[in-house]
């Protein structure tokens, strides 16, 4: 019986393509270079989210120079590898890893490139799991409901309940000082800062430790400025005695909150002390520090403090 032709059997169903023992060979070679390469880049991505989450909840940046040299970095690609970690680090965890200075071409610089953890997640999913922690966590120990005035405060000595997390009172630290910051048009000395924070209950006496985060003032501060949340900058006087510090908005708090964030946080701070000059003052700072336009927050702030100053008449022609 003569043998069919290829063409003959390319309509036929039964037609099985079959490779030859080289072909075999050199496809499952490629195949286990691809599952090699793939693991070792899981390993690396691995350590890499280890290193990267142990900086952050240390309040410190990332820097490239953290990788240990034996995870062999470099025959991957520190760029494919940042890549990977990003996109793990959103879907799982919500979160982002970004560079707080801009790239350099220098090679030299490069090395010394500095990344921060920030959330990913809209301001609708903040809100909406926000909620649940709150419904969650309404009451603590103590009695006290998130909403009362003294819910951050200790029954006793430092624990770890809700009401004493430690994160939660120094974020909130954070904000009022970010706060300060701004409405002194993002220059404040560092003897107006304390005493503003001390109007806030904060003392400024060193040896008065906070028993929520156990440091001072000037402890909590300084770990502001090493996390790059804020900026100090000294001004020296004729002896070392005689410096003056400022402080203003770090990189890290340009990237992790947004202007919109920040005038709200202010607006809620400040309560009626934000009036329409407050707010004026605000929103030029904001725009300068991060280049944008917040026209309609100040609109709506006017449009508010105008309803409030009817309202406020009314009540007093009404009880007259």
């Amino acid at each position: 019986m003569p043998r069919r032709s290829r063409d003959e059997m390319e309509n036929e169903d039964d037609y099985e393509e079959v490779s030859t023992p080289e072909e075999v060979q050199a496809n499952t070679t490629a195949d286990d270079e691809v599952l090699r390469d793939q693991v070792g880049l899981d390993n690396v991505v691995n350590q890499v989210i280890r290193i990267v989450l142990g900086k952050d909840m240390k309040t410190q940046v990332f820097k490239r120079e953290h990788i240990p040299s034996e995870l062999n970095i470099r025959a991957i690609g520190f760029d494919k590898v940042i890549q990977e970690v990003n996109r793990r680090l959103k879907l799982i965890y919500g979160l982002s890893l970004e560079e707080l200075d801009a790239p350099k071409e220098s090679t030299k610089k490069r090395s010394k490139q500095q990344f921060a953890i920030v959330s990913s997640l809209t301001s609708e999913d903040r809100l909406f799991l926000g909620e649940l922690w709150s419904n969650s966590v309404d009451t603590v120990y103590n009695d006290k409901t998130v909403s009362d005035t003294q819910y951050f405060l200790p029954s006793h000595k430092q624990s770890a309940t809700p009401g004493t997390n430690t994160a939660m009172v120094k974020l909130g630290v954070m904000f009022l000082v970010i706060s300060c910051i701004i409405v002194s048009e993002n220059h404040i000395s560092e003897t107006e800062l304390f005493e503003t924070l001390k109007s806030f209950g904060i003392s400024k006496n060193v040896n008065i430790r906070n028993s929520n985060y156990g440091m001072n003032l000037t402890e909590l501060i300084s770990e502001f400025v090493k996390s790059d949340y804020i900026t100090k900058e000294i001004i020296k006087g004729n002896t070392e005695s005689e410096n003056t510090f400022t402080f203003s908005l770090g990189k890290r708090s340009l990237l992790e909150l947004s202007p919109q964030d920040v005038y709200n946080y202010i607006k809620i701070i400040w309560g009626k002390k934000f009036d329409q000059v407050e707010a004026g003052k605000t929103i030029i700072t904001i725009e300068r520090v991060y280049q944008v336009s917040l026209k309609n927050e100040f609109e709506e702030n006017i449009t508010s403090s105008n309803n409030e100053e009817n309202e406020a008449i009314n009540q007093e022609g009404n009880n007259a």
